[in-house]
């Protein structure tokens, strides 16, 4: 049988957080950013881009004359920034030789006057990690974070992950959410045309709410037990939606599951690959799958959670934590309590916040927890 209905109405509930909540509104918000007078708006010259190191791509020190360029500000603690990179990979790919998009990080530092080039290391390994999961050129801001000042605090935008076109002639052609209709944008200059910022608004707005009503016809057809049809729709969202993939694919799953069992494990056993280079759908098939009973499922979240982990900054204590969670749940214990033990280096060797002893203290409680079980 289908999962019950509490079990679907959870779903349904964080389905409809992924789609609409975390819409073309989800950033992160950037401490420490002074309120200023805007000086850079859409139809003003784009300002240069001043880097300490451009990872991939040829760097850009001037736009060229004929070529438009997407600059999509992010971060590597940018929750919503990760989310939004398979999307720009994948727009990097369709409009290649036509557009170069840029991922320039910015923010690193959580003091903006420190000189040092420490967190260069961070953004490193980051980018190394996630490898093709940026198929783009990638760059990171200077210390004293000059780029983020020209473009982000200039223009009066506080959150990331932001994203500004360039045109033709060097102007700032559009700023928004990557989410936010982004390849409107792009599909609209292409065709010599001047993105009208509420029509984009406007288009993007109503292909959320398709994806919202073909959601709802999912789920409809899994309670009337037309299975076949649920996963065929299901295979379409997944296609089409931008977040939320990889919870999308289990219910696909989930319903082929009732009609053709063996077509369904095949079609689990593939979506590892599906997410090869996307650790946060990789995490979120993990968390999915871990509390089954069936033990193909939970085999394939761990799976999925070390994919993650390789795809992942060794520096990253969200999802060293994640993983020794899941680990823990398939009883795996020794690598569960390992992976806490990592989780809590990083802590302590990171930046000294108002957070970070609460956050120590946490993941200790949970390494005694891990241990007390073996």
């Amino acid at each position: 049988m289908m999962k019950t209905h509490q079990m679907k109405s959870k779903l349904i509930a964080f389905l409809t957080i992924l789609i609409v909540g975390w819409g073309p509104k989800a950033v992160a918000q950037s401490e420490n950013t002074a309120e200023q007078a805007v000086t850079l708006a859409v139809g003003d010259p784009a300002p240069a881009l001043t880097y300490a190191k451009w990872y991939k791509g040829a760097p850009v020190h001037q736009f060229e004359s004929g070529h438009i360029y997407v600059v999509e500000f992010w971060a590597t603690w940018c929750g919503p920034c990760r989310m939004a990179m398979p999307h720009l990979s994948e727009l990097a790919e369709k409009y290649r030789d036509q557009v170069t998009v840029i991922g320039f990080n910015v923010r690193e530092n959580s003091d903006p006057d420190d000189p040092s080039e420490q967190y260069l290391g961070k953004v490193d390994q980051f980018v190394t990690a996630i490898g093709e999961g940026m198929d783009y050129s990638v760059a990171v801001d200077v210390p004293g974070q000059k780029t983020w000042r020209d473009w982000m605090v200039a223009s009066g935008q506080r959150g990331i992950p932001t994203t500004f076109v360039v045109d033709a002639e060097g102007k700032i052609a559009w700023i928004g959410h990557p989410f936010g209709g982004l390849d409107l944008v792009i599909d609209q200059m292409l065709k010599g045309g001047v993105p009208d910022a509420d029509k984009i608004t406007e288009q993007a707005t109503g292909r959320n709410q398709y994806l919202k009503d073909i959601q709802a016809r999912f789920f409809a057809l899994t309670k009337e037990g037309k299975y076949q049809e649920a996963f065929e729709l299901g295979q379409e969202i997944v296609e089409k939606v931008h977040m939320g993939k990889a919870i999308f694919a289990v219910s696909a799953y989930d319903a082929l599951k009732e009609v053709d069992p063996e077509r369904a494990d095949q079609y689990l056993r593939g979506l590892v690959p599906m997410f090869s280079n996307d650790p946060m759908n990789l995490q979120t098939l993990a968390q999915t799958l871990i509390d089954r009973e069936n033990p193909r499922e939970r085999r394939l979240a761990t799976i999925a959670i070390d994919r993650s982990l390789e795809k992942s900054s060794d520096s990253d204590s969200f999802v060293h934590n994640l993983a020794a969670s899941i680990h823990f749940k398939a009883g795996n214990i020794k690598r569960a309590i390992a992976l806490q033990e990592r989780t809590i280096e990083i802590v302590q060797r990171g930046e000294n916040t108002s957070r970070k002893d609460a956050a120590i203290e946490g993941a200790k409680e949970l390494l005694e927890k891990y241990k007390a079980a073996l």
